[in-house]
């Protein structure tokens, strides 16, 4: 059981309006935007989304209106992970309900587990909500604090979560990603989910993406993507330093409050992030843009 997907997925941001509830009224607009693109799914709750932001009954209405607007030709994959199995289990199967295709969890991030007996029976709990959908797993250590090798997950899991499809691998070692692509072969889905190294895991093996600035920057990485397809090695590493000039950027002034800020600018706007996150100040807002033209950012992002 798996998606069997290629191609780019965005992370999407969670729509605000400017005194911070939910905008979403916004999501087909997202969506139309993506599909001009050529984003071929959403990747729906998570980081970028700010999943962890939202009280549960948020997380549902907006997966739900993310459902409501996605066909057979642009997927909703659900993060619904969660420092509570029950909460998780429950956004589970409100997702399967509601037209998810997919669903992905972080493991419970609060009270963690290093052991990776410990976080199979976790994501076993949570899978078993759905067992109609693929499953994957949201290798996230830098934010969730474990470091378990994925790529044992994906084969011990496989024996415990009969729906295990995959995971999304958000992490900077390559090696293990490799072990990973060696684990899943033809049977799981594996989501590069570092933008800067999207080069690197296509020539691993990768054969999909899920990430924040596909929202609004999806272009230049469709070209690294053509360009790796048509073996134009070096035209590959062009257009993903080029990319990697605007990340860069973006980590520089904060990550996802940057991000987002840059979606703001591109549109749709998706207003504020949420505390203890900080919106860009003026000051920010102003100097970013200046390094983003110098980049040619706003150039590179252009469809075509």
């Amino acid at each position: 059981m798996r998606l069997n997907a290629t191609g780019l997925i965005a992370a999407t941001f969670t729509a605000f309006r400017g005194d911070g509830e939910l905008n979403l009224d916004l999501i087909e607009r997202q969506a139309e935007a993506l599909v001009r693109l050529g984003v071929v799914g959403a990747f729906v709750g998570g980081t970028t989304g700010e999943g962890q932001s939202l009280t549960s009954d948020e997380r549902r209405r907006v997966v739900e209106r993310w459902c409501a607007v996605g066909n057979k030709d642009f997927r909703i994959i659900a993060h619904v992970g969660h420092a509570s199995l029950a909460e998780a289990a429950e956004l589970t199967k409100h997702a399967a309900k509601v037209g998810a295709v997919g669903i992905a969890a972080i493991p419970p991030y609060f009270f963690k587990s290093q052991n990776l007996d410990d976080i199979i029976t976790c994501a076993a709990k949570v899978a078993e909500a759905a067992p109609q959908l693929p499953f994957y797993y949201y290798h996230f250590p830098v934010m969730s604090g474990i470091s378990i090798s994925a790529s044992g997950l994906l084969q011990q899991g496989a024996e415990r979560i009969p729906n295990l499809a995959g995971l999304k691998f958000t992490d900077d070692n390559l090696m293990e990603f490799e072990r990973c692509v060696a684990v899943a072969g033809d049977r799981m889905d594996l989501f590069m989910g570092r933008e800067g190294m999207m080069l690197a895991g296509l020539s691993m093996g990768g054969r999909a993406s899920i990430g924040s600035s596909i929202n609004f920057a999806a272009p230049v990485f469709l070209r690294i993507r053509s360009a790796f397809e048509s073996r134009e090695i070096e035209e590959a590493r062009k257009h993903q330093a080029k990319a990697n000039a605007m990340l860069t950027i973006f980590l520089k002034y904060g990550g996802l409050r940057a991000q987002k800020a840059a979606m703001n600018m591109v549109g749709p706007d998706c207003g504020p992030v949420r505390p203890s996150l900080r919106p860009l100040d003026d000051r920010e807002l102003s100097a970013m843009r200046k390094e983003l033209e110098a980049v040619n950012f706003f150039d590179l992002i252009r469809p075509g």
